[in-house]
């Protein structure tokens, strides 16, 4: 049995903001952006909504010394089902392959693009979260739903776009606990500096 320990905080989003900005500045305020600054980020973070607006929720794999911190304890026993759940992205990023000689090429590179993923790509990149999470590999399933639009606002650009999501449930057998804890603490998957790649334990089907 693995004992994870994880440290839990809500914050609102206000309208000027999104989640990103929101939890970046809350980071500094308190002295502890370092935090979320390298590609192994210790704090992960979900977007939400209810009628009082957006708000996003976040775990910190180190405990954080803040009044608003929650302490969270999980037990894991590969010989138990367990049920898990993961927002991801739903759109692909398609960036232009690199030339070698650049300078040297007529070739005008084109700029990256977003499209949705096909349904064979989406079922691929759901198998490949699922061994990173270290599930095993013939013993769990899963269901998908649409997930929430997170609102990203580019400052700069004075842009607003939304990144699609798709909600992911899987149930089964931890078979690697290493593997598991690294899923835990860091997330898994790209874009999770917007808040996808966060694993959530459920002891329902609950969304």
């Amino acid at each position: 049995m693995e004992k994870l320990e994880s440290w839990l905080f809500k914050l609102p989003v206000p309208a000027e903001k999104d989640a990103h900005r929101t939890l970046v500045d809350w980071l500094r305020i308190n002295g502890i952006s370092h935090l979320f600054q390298n590609e192994n980020r210790q704090i992960q973070y979900v977007n939400g909504s209810d009628d009082n607006g957006d708000y996003l929720i976040g775990r910190s794999s180190v405990k954080i010394h803040h009044p608003s911190i929650q302490p969270m304890e999980v037990n894991i026993d590969v010989n138990e089902p367990i049920c898990i759940s993961i927002i991801l992205p739903a759109d692909k990023i398609v960036r232009p392959p690199k030339l070698k000689y650049e300078a040297q090429s007529n070739t005008t590179r084109t700029k990256s693009y977003v499209r949705p993923y096909t349904k064979t790509e989406l079922e691929q990149n759901i198998i490949d979260t699922a061994l990173s999470c270290g599930l095993n590999t013939g013993g769990y399933q899963y269901e998908i739903f649409g997930g929430n639009d997170i609102r990203v606002l580019h400052k700069r650009q004075n842009l607003t776009v939304f990144k699609k999501s798709v909600l992911v449930i899987y149930s089964g057998y931890v078979h690697d606990l290493t593997l598991f804890n690294q899923a835990w603490n860091f997330g898994v998957g790209k874009q999770r500096v917007y808040g996808f790649g966060m694993l959530r334990i459920h002891n329902k089907y609950d969304k």
